[in-house]
């Protein structure tokens, strides 16, 4: 059956998270009784609703709310992009205690924020929900339509999905962002017990969307990490349905991070030789077809312990092409996946791995260690 309410599929693009934004502020303009509510304030009139506030050095807030020029809420939206950390940073630092700080999210993709962050989460739904029954009429049909479109308009994913079943109406990130945000939900109280973290990511390029799992190593200034990610090139990924994507299919590099990091030029390769008998006893289907191929001291690094005796299939990370791209600086090992692997067999890959990051985690940097 036709629904009767007009289709925003056009009006609200899952790639144009712009337009999302322009008709929150509308739609808060036309009816500002629920933004008032949120804020704390009988005095709707006083309430001034602005677009792409300036924070300076080219940065903007999505929305911020004023009431007799100072901000009362500052709100970023998100649809498809990954959440802007040092924009935040930068509001908390420019921003008074006392404003309100939200992310909008789509419900099904969760925003990750630490658990000590003043900004609160808010579904895209709950936030329409409270404009479903508005006294003016256009701000309530368009809340209903958009609710409607937000049911619609993402692709659908469970344990049966395979991660290359991208529909050609699909639009290619949202459907491997909506994979990943399936995994990461799945396996929330897996991760709590293994006592490791997990997040849905999507890395630099913003479109690789992927699992991350992490877990504080023996020595402080480093995690062992697991990136789950599809092996595609950022570049070559349509940001639109219509378009024929065939995805490569997913990997998992198992990785030594270094934190706080941004160059390779201290990191302990070494410390990633030791922790070779550990990633040899937990597996043995390693990727090792293809040898990895760092970049300027880090390939004379990798043949150091190489030669030392460090497992070959060591050494894939950043400066390799194919990896995840992240501002990390993390080499390991990794493992290749079919493009048709359903969520479900990748769900027990990554519940497994979670064991592997606790016992790589727990080996001392210091001491020399063989295989049992």
């Amino acid at each position: 059956m036709t629904s009767p309410l007009p289709s925003l599929q056009y009006l609200l693009a899952l790639s144009d998270e712009s337009s999302w934004a322009d008709l929150l502020a509308t739609v808060m303009l036309a009816d500002p009784k629920p933004l008032a509510d949120y804020i704390g304030t009988t005095d709707s009139s006083a309430l001034q609703v602005r677009r792409d506030f300036p924070l300076g050095r080219g940065r903007t807030v999505d929305i911020v709310v004023t009431a007799t020029g100072r901000p009362v809420a500052a709100i970023e939206t998100a649809v498809m992009d990954d959440i802007n950390y040092p924009l935040l940073a930068a509001v908390d630092e420019e921003f008074p205690p006392e404003c309100r700080r939200a992310i909008i999210h789509l419900g099904s993709l969760p925003a990750a924020l630490p658990d000590d962050s003043p900004w609160q989460p808010l579904s895209w739904e709950t936030v329409l929900d409270l404009h479903l029954h508005s006294e003016n009429p256009w701000v309530s049909i368009t809340a209903k339509a958009w609710r409607e479109h937000i049911d619609t308009a993402l692709p659908w994913a469970d344990e049966l999905t395979t991660w290359s079943g991208i529909a050609l109406e699909d639009n290619p990130v949202a459907a491997l962002r909506v994979r990943s945000a399936w995994l990461a939900a799945t396996l929330a109280e897996e991760a709590q017990r293994h006592g490791v973290r997990i997040r849905s990511t999507s890395g630099r390029s913003g479109k690789r969307w992927g699992v991350e799992i992490w877990k504080q190593a023996a020595n402080p200034d480093y995690d062992i990490v697991v990136y789950l990610h599809e092996r595609t090139r950022s570049d070559e990924i349509p940001t639109t349905g219509g378009t024929m994507f065939i995805p490569r299919g997913p990997e998992a590099l198992v990785a030594l991070r270094q934190r706080r990091a941004v160059t390779s030029e201290h990191y302990d390769w070494n410390y990633l030789r030791r922790l070779g008998p550990t990633f040899d006893a937990e597996r043995n289907d390693w990727f090792h077809t293809r040898k990895p191929n760092p970049v300027g001291v880090d390939r004379d690094r990798l043949s150091s312990i190489l030669d030392a005796g460090a497992p070959a299939y060591l050494g894939y990370g950043v400066g390799d092409e194919p990896t995840f791209h992240t501002d990390d600086i993390a080499f390991g090992a990794k493992l290749t996946f079919r493009p048709d692997v359903t969520l479900a067999t990748l769900r027990d890959e990554l519940a497994r791995l979670m064991g592997t990051v606790v016992a790589l985690s727990q080996v001392d940097p210091a001491t020399e260690t063989t295989a049992p």
